[in-house]
Parts: structure tokens; C-alpha cells; sequence
């Protein structure tokens, strides 16, 4: 039997197991990027950590409908849009197609929908159809220069996300100073911007009103694209840390108060930070990476493991050193994919299914130590040792039976978690982490000729495969005593310039 899901839900402070309202679909939003500049490594942490939850609730056998928002209007957008001389549509453009191709780099799923804030203004769950039924349930009021803002003291719970009663939120901060709030925790669903170019007109009931031509409050926009995509209650709502207040926590009232249902959302998660110098990590502090600069460096496995060995919960603090480490294990087990997969050319062509019920039988029976740790709140740094350790089982494996049963498991296990196999097998040779003089398929072919039959030599398809193959023939060889070809493989191995070393654990060849 499976492990039972337990997620950590924000609302509660408590982890729970994880029950979808219309199992086995699973209702799932993450808040979606701003498109106003180049992705950092705050982005790639979040949604990295979102694929992994994507991903682990496929293998337990559930249909997730992943919906993930572009944000492209804002004043961010305008303000670049005005230095770079170009029009806010363009800048949306441009950076939502660089935010798609770091997140392909990166190796993430991509969402079942992928809804743009501006599609969403208007029509039957738009912004404008929210803003006219909180303004009719009196839970909204139009200021005198034509603004929205949603009143925070007609919701009786407001603050149970962020734990911040109304009366503890202050002018300041993240809370906008405005002389026609009631309140200062009352928040913006429109903003008035009647000469701006880059705005659109109410419906006649809103301008009837006295709302004025202008643009979104932030918060609405996600609660109008979840009510048109999946509706008014959902399983699972994710994002950073940070958006937990005020963003998450006026979506919780604006949506709840449109609707009149309870809860607005079952389960909310939120990553950590990035931290540099004990500061998160943002565009606006100006100490941020993007992921374009990172991928410069380091290969997108080596990224995934440096965020993955961090619990999704917890900041993660980034250093050259912590990255150079992550990269030393892609490394490693780079050079130990790159040994092992070409023994087995089917497999390193077409990897094994991760998501079926077949996959999810071969963890529970060889690795459950795995299937346990990311059903404990998606614990990824234990998933992770026992990844490791099931590497470790794999160097000791003696026969080819039995390797190619652990590395099925182990295979499944990494396209789970995310990392994309085929970049094991192609080592960043121009920085120097693995120099090989390995020799080419032909010199092999001629080296080996006399030493193995021609189906031993057809085994081997490609110049990376023969090393690991004759030394999985060589070992094979001496188990049975066949002593000639054992000093066959070694004489042909050294004929290539290449020295065998022999020892408890096994043989080993280097160039």
C-alpha cells in the first residue's frame, strides 16, 4: 500500500493528509511570474519545487490540473516598457517567451493552463464580474477618484492565512497609503487611471458607479482566473513565502466573499526564500541571479539538486560554495550514469514510464524509503539519500540481471524528482569536470576484435558504452574463472593507452 499524502497547509500551521474534493483530479494553482525582467533563481526555486509536487502527485495515480498564471500587466511593465521605449504588450511578450525557455532548461512540467491576467478582465468570471458582485454583496466601495477597493472589515475572518487581524495591518510597508481607504488594511480590486494609455473602460453597471477608466488590483487577477479555470474552490493554491501576505490572504477574502463558499482553498503551500547575505533574494534588492547567468556555469541538474537538498519549507541559502558542491554530486554521478547506462542502450533511449502504476509498484518494493519521504510534505533531501543509497547498492550489484532491476528504479526515481537523465550523460567537458581520452568506437572495435566474440562487440553501440561494458565482461570473466579473457581485456585496455586498476570493490579504468 502507498503511503498517505500529507502536505503542509498553511492556513491550519499544521501538516495534514491531503484529501482532493473530487478525487482522483486534483485542482492545483501556483501563482505565475510578473513578466517584467529576466527569471532569477527565486523563480527557479519556487518552481522547481512545484514540479516536484506536480510530479508526485501524478506517481500517486492522481490527474492534476496544473494551472500556473502570467502576470502581464502591472506597473513594473509599464515602468520598462517606458525606459525601453516599446509598449507594455511587447514587454509582457518578450519575458514571458524568456520565462518559458528557463523553465524548459530547467526541466519543469508545463501547466495544463497557463491563463494571462489581461484575458481575464473581462467576461463572465472576469475581474469586472467579481468587482460588481462584491460592490452588490457590500463588501466593496467605489472612492471618489473611481477607484475599487475591497472593505476587509466586512469579512469577519480576514487574517487567517497570515494570521494579521484588520486592525494590526498598518499604512506602510506593503499596504498602500490612501486617503480613501476605511481602513488601512482595505485593498485595491481596480485602480483608476483615466489619461493612461494602457487601460481599459468598465462595463456601464461599474461606470454607473463612478469607477473609472484604469487597470486591476493585483489580487483580483488570480482570483478571477482560478473562478474561470477551475472554479470557486480548489485543492491546492502554491507560491513563495512572501505571497502569503497581502496577496494569498485578499484572495482568501475577495474570492470567499464573491462566492459565499468556504474554503476558497483546502490546501495552501508556500517555498522558502533564496536568501544572499541573509536577504531574499529579489530583483528589487538587486542581489538576484537570473537563471540564464546560472545555466551559464552549472547545468540545470546541478541547480535542481542544490534547491532539492533543501526541504521546499525552508530558505535555502545560496553561495558559490553551495552550488560548487551540488555540481561536484551532478559530476559525479554524471561520470557514474555515463559508466553504467550504455551497458543497458535500450534503457539510456527510452527511459521507463515514471508516473504509471507499474513505477509507482517497483518504488514501493525496492525503494520505499523514497515514495515515504515525498509523501511526508514532498521532504525532497530525503528522497534524495535515498536516491544516493540506491546508487550505492548499484556500485555492489554483481550481476546484469540485478543492475538493471536497481537502475530501473533508480531511472524512475530522477524523472520524478525532476532531473532530466540525458544531461547526466553529457558532462561539461569545456570546464574542465571531466577530461576523457577515451578512445573512439572504431579504436575499441579493433582493440577488442580478437579479444571478444562479435556479439560481445555488437553489445556496445556507442564509444562511452565499451568501457563500462567490458568492464561488466571482465568481472563477469573472472567470477568464472575464464582468466585468459580477463588478461584479453586488460591487454586491450592498455593497448588504448588506458590503465586498469583491480581492487576489492571492482576494476576501474582511467585515460
Amino acid at each position: 500500500m502507498l503511503p498517505s499524502l500529507q502536505f503542509y497547509n498553511s492556513l491550519t500551521r499544521t501538516t495534514e493528509p491531503f484529501q482532493p474534493i473530487e478525487a482522483p483530479t486534483v485542482k492545483l494553482y501556483v501563482c505565475g511570474p510578473t513578466v517584467y525582467d529576466f527569471p532569477h533563481l527565486g523563480h527557479a526555486r519556487c518552481y522547481m519545487s512545484w514540479d516536484v509536487l506536480v510530479r508526485t502527485l501524478m506517481l500517486f495515480g492522481y490527474t492534476v490540473t496544473y494551472v500556473r498564471n502570467i502576470t502581464d500587466v502591472d506597473d513594473k511593465i509599464l515602468a520598462r516598457a517606458e525606459a525601453q521605449s516599446t509598449t507594455p504588450e511587447a514587454v509582457a511578450e518578450l519575458n514571458t517567451q524568456r520565462f518559458h525557455e528557463d523553465m524548459q532548461a530547467l526541466n519543469t512540467l508545463s501547466p495544463t493552463v497557463e491563463p494571462k491576467a489581461t484575458d481575464h478582465i473581462k467576461g463572465e468570471h472576469g475581474m469586472f464580474a467579481m468587482i460588481e458582485t462584491l460592490i452588490a454583496k457590500k463588501h466593496a466601495y467605489v472612492t471618489a477618484t473611481g477607484d475599487v477597493n475591497f472593505e476587509t472589515a466586512t469579512m469577519a475572518d480576514y487574517g487567517k492565512l497570515s494570521k494579521r487581524p484588520p486592525e494590526a495591518v498598518q499604512a506602510g510597508a506593503r499596504v498602500s497609503v490612501d486617503a480613501d481607504k476605511r481602513h488601512p488594511s482595505d485593498f485595491a480590486l481596480w485602480k483608476a487611471n483615466p489619461e493612461d494609455s494602457y487601460a481599459w473602460n468598465p462595463p456601464e453597471g461599474l461606470a454607473f458607479q463612478g469607477v473609472k477608466r484604469g487597470r486591476p488590483g493585483w489580487h483580483i487577477e488570480c482570483s478571477s482566473m482560478i473562478r474561470t479555470v477551475l472554479g470557486e474552490t480548489i485543492d491546492i493554491h502554491a507560491g513563495g513565502a512572501d505571497l502569503i501576505f497581502p496577496h494569498h490572504e485578499n484572495e482568501i477574502a475577495q474570492s470567499e466573499c464573491c462566492s459565499g463558499k468556504t474554503p476558497f482553498v483546502r490546501t495552501w503551500m508556500h517555498n522558502g526564500f533564496v536568501n544572499v547575505d541573509g536577504e531574499k533574494m529579489s530583483k528589487s534588492l538587486g542581489n538576484f541571479s537570473t537563471i540564464r547567468d546560472l545555466l551559464e556555469h552549472y547545468p540545470a541538474n546541478t541547480l535542481r539538486y542544490f534547491i532539492l537538498t533543501n526541504h521546499y519549507r525552508m530558505p535555502v541559502d545560496f553561495t558559490p560554495e553551495a552550488l560548487d558542491a551540488a555540481h561536484n554530486w551532478s559530476v559525479k554521478f554524471s561520470i557514474f550514469m555515463t559508466q553504467l547506462l550504455p551497458t543497458f542502450p535500450a534503457m539510456a533511449e527510452t527511459l521507463p514510464a515514471w508516473e504509471d502504476e507499474t513505477a509507482r509498484a517497483l518504488l514501493q518494493s525496492q525503494l520505499p524509503e523514497f515514495l515515504e519521504a515525498l509523501a511526508s510534505d514532498l521532504n525532497t533531501p530525503r528522497a534524495l539519500a535515498s536516491v544516493n543509497g540506491l546508487v550505492k547498492q548499484l556500485r555492489k550489484a554483481e550481476t546484469v540481471t540485478e543492475k538493471q532491476s536497481l537502475l530501473t528504479v533508480l531511472l524512475i526515481a530522477l524523472q520524478v524528482l525532476g532531473f532530466r537523465v540525458a544531461d547526466f550523460l553529457q558532462i561539461d567537458t569545456e570546464n574542465g569536470e571531466q577530461q576523457s581520452n577515451r578512445p573512439t568506437l572504431d579504436e575499441f572495435i579493433s582493440a577488442f576484435s580478437t579479444a571478444l566474440s562479435a556479439e560481445q562487440v555488437a553489445l556496445f553501440q556507442t564509444a562511452e558504452a565499451w568501457e563500462s561494458g567490458v568492464l561488466a565482461l571482465r568481472a563477469e570473466a573472472k567470477r568464472a574463472k575464464n582468466w585468459a579473457l580477463a588478461d584479453a581485456i586488460r591487454s586491450g585496455v592498455e593497448k588504448l593507452g588506458g590503465a586498469m586498476t583491480d581492487t576489492p570493490q571492482g576494476s576501474s579504468i582511467s585515460w
